[in-house]
């Protein structure tokens, strides 16, 4: 299991001290490595050996999201997320049983299955991406918690198939992540299995986007 959380404050009034905490209660989930973007005046990705690290001092005091992961490997790469291309940043907790089955998303070339997941999108796009998330999610079985960051619109995706994902309001600040075991307050809505999610900043909400068909294998509600 790994790990995924964020934050978006339209005031840019993060709590590092709670961020700091949302990403430790994640790597109990996985702990081989921190992943985080920020943005600001522009989008910054970096990676860190623990969250044990002085990473929050980094986190500027003019970001309005920030976004992460804390890594668990299902196989044989230790690459942290997110992974970053021209236009999307991406992160992945789970695993997809059935990604060999394509292939010609394997573009990549990074040895993680969710790479596949993130070139089956940019494969699909044509002028919506939550359609294209969609199209691609559908296509393979197994667990999926993701949050998709588009750099040229600045837009945040995240859905889920049976992987626990859980939302709330704190601090006039939206948050989510992967586990709701926060000491500083209570994430009690959960994320829709299915279900594409979009931000929408100028109200500090998740709405509904789209909604896709998938398989809970395994017939049960977290993992």
């Amino acid at each position: 299991m790994c790990g995924i959380f964020g934050v978006y404050s339209a005031n840019a009034n993060i709590d590092k001290d709670v961020l700091k905490e949302v990403a430790v209660r994640n790597s109990f989930r996985g702990n081989r490595g921190l992943g985080i973007l920020q943005h600001s005046d522009q989008v910054v990705v970096n990676r860190y050996a623990s969250v044990n690290e002085n990473w929050h001092e980094d986190i500027t005091d003019v970001s309005d999201v920030v976004l992460g992961h804390t890594v668990a490997p299902t196989g044989t790469s230790h690459i942290v997320h997110p992974i970053e291309t021209e236009r999307f940043i991406f992160a992945h907790n789970g695993i997809l049983l059935n990604y060999k089955e394509y292939p010609q998303w394997g573009w990549l070339d990074n040895k993680l299955d969710s790479a596949y997941l993130l070139c089956g999108i940019i494969d699909s796009l044509v002028d919506n991406v939550a359609d294209s998330i969609v199209k691609t999610a559908e296509q393979f079985k197994g667990q999926q918690s993701c949050w998709l960051y588009d750099k040229n619109t600045n837009e945040l995706y995240v859905w889920r198939v049976m992987s626990t994902l859980f939302y709330g309001a704190h601090n006039d600040a939206i948050w989510f992540s992967s586990t709701n075991d926060i000491k500083a307050f209570q994430l009690k809505n959960a994320f829709n299995e299915g279900i594409v999610y979009k931000l929408k900043r100028e109200f500090e909400r998740f709405d509904e986007v789209s909604a896709f068909v998938y398989e809970n294998i395994y017939d049960m509600g977290r993992k």
